[in-house]
């Protein structure tokens, strides 16, 4: 008795605690020359949910199926419940959308009615995806009338697009979706996406870290024009203010020039001509999120002086070889909708302006895929509209059908100081941007 009592305290002595498998693993790892568990990679391809807040119990539920896929560091992923607070919410989701490799549109009839998801995701999803930045898969979460929306050509998910929620299973529903997404990353036509912007007090090395070196030489940054090369570049970019004769397309105008300081045409004739190109900007200036012309009214396009025009009744847009780009609007406030006198609507006018710069923005960034051009020259114009008042809408609501009018110049030039602007601030810096050429443009009509 005392023998076996003697043994079993002795093996309990020299027992090895039990471990549990995570821990084993870590242990097997760490042994020289041993694979373990795979270290993390960084990396992997940011991935944007575009959905309805109504839906977000069926994103939490994919979110979980695509475990594997952040685990393995295929994806990264990004929803609007990871904005932090204090931070501008519409700049960080604009922000996301236009650095995403994959961007989900949760399909439902909630989508569906969502201004904000079908009217500016969904619209700038298409953009990209079109431009070769991005790709674009519908998931149809719920049955509803999506057969003939936008992104209805596109190749969506689940298997035969059936709506997850008409599965008898969701798990298997999911799994679908999971592998489809999986599958789509494997194949790889994927551009990188652009560059995060830095963000508030961390420095651009924190943001974006610099590559690591290869034998491939790396592009040089632009060298800012001498005074001599920004003043002809304005002088070329105000003499777009006027159209050719017989081209104005309203009696008052607002003219937005974005004119990029390059030393070379940025378009080839052959370019101009091709039909991918004039496509491309037929559907962007029409039915992109910032399309500034009517997406019913019939539109003209043809070439002049080395020039693609997109005309219509009383509104154009004209990329020209240098990589000019003019866009054209009334100025006036809508004859369609219009109660009172005609007047300039403040809040019009700024909309207007704010699209106009974000049209540019992205043509620029289609038609310069090198990014060889870094800075533009930005100039907005009233032309003709001497006769009419400037008002708020608020001014205009409380006396709609009367107004002071005075003698103003028939054309107002609106010029931003500093003169020459990166490229990227036609997006990140759009609402200062606008309200800067809104005070000139007042003060020049004054």
């Amino acid at each position: 008795m005392f023998v076996l009592y003697y043994c079993r305290r002795r093996r309990a002595k020299f027992k090895k605690p039990r471990v549990g498998y995570g821990e084993m693993s870590a242990r097997r790892g760490t042994a020289a020359g041993k694979s373990g568990t795979p270290k993390p990679q960084s990396g992997g391809k940011r991935l944007f949910y575009s959905y309805s807040h109504r839906d977000e119990s069926l994103r939490k539920k994919l979110e979980t199926h695509l475990a594997m896929l952040r685990r393995e560091h295929v994806i990264t992923e990004w929803h609007d419940r990871k904005l932090l607070a204090g931070h501008d919410w519409e700049t960080e989701i604009d922000e996301q959308v236009e650095t995403a490799d994959i961007i989900l549109l949760l399909v439902s009839s909630d989508f569906l009615s969502s201004d904000y998801c079908f009217g500016k995701e969904m619209r700038r999803a298409l953009e990209r995806q079109a431009s070769g930045e991005a790709i674009v898969i519908p998931i149809i979460l719920r049955d509803c009338d999506w057969h003939t929306a936008p992104f209805s050509r596109l190749q969506a998910l689940p298997t035969d697009a059936k709506p997850v929620t008409s599965w008898a299973n969701r798990d298997e529903a999911f799994k679908d979706v999971a592998i489809g997404i999986r599958r789509t990353v494997a194949a790889g036509h994927i551009l990188p996406a652009q560059p995060r912007r830095a963000r508030r007090g961390a420095s651009q090395a924190q943001v974006n870290p610099a590559p690591a070196k290869t034998s491939s030489p790396s592009i040089p940054t632009q060298k800012r024009l001498s005074p001599k090369a920004t003043q002809q570049l304005f002088t070329r970019a105000e003499a777009r203010i006027s159209p050719p004769h017989g081209f104005r397309t309203s009696a008052a105008e607002l003219v937005v020039v974005v004119a990029p300081a390059s030393e070379k045409p940025l378009i080839r004739p052959s370019q101009l001509d091709s039909a991918g190109l004039q496509q491309w900007l037929a559907k962007t200036v029409k039915f992109g999120r910032n399309g500034v012309l009517d997406s019913n009214a019939e539109t003209r396009t043809f070439i002049r002086d080395e020039a693609l025009w997109l005309s219509q009744q009383d509104r154009s847009m004209t990329v020209c070889a240098e990589g000019d780009i003019v866009i054209r609007q009334p100025a006036e406030n809508d004859w369609r909708n219009r109660s009172g006198v005609l007047a300039i609507i403040e809040e019009d006018l700024s909309f207007s302006v704010s699209k106009a710069l974000r049209l540019a923005a992205a043509v620029l960034q289609h038609i310069d895929r090198s990014s060889s051009v870094q800075f533009v020259a930005v100039i907005a114009a009233l032309v003709g509209a001497n006769y009419l008042p400037w008002r708020t809408r608020t001014e205009h609501q409380a006396s709609p059908n009367s107004a002071t009018f005075g003698s103003r110049p028939e054309r107002a030039v609106a010029i931003l100081t500093p003169k020459l602007r990166a490229v990227a601030e036609l997006r990140s810096a759009n609402a200062k941007l606008t309200a800067d050429l809104i005070a000139l443009l007042r003060r020049a009509g004054a």
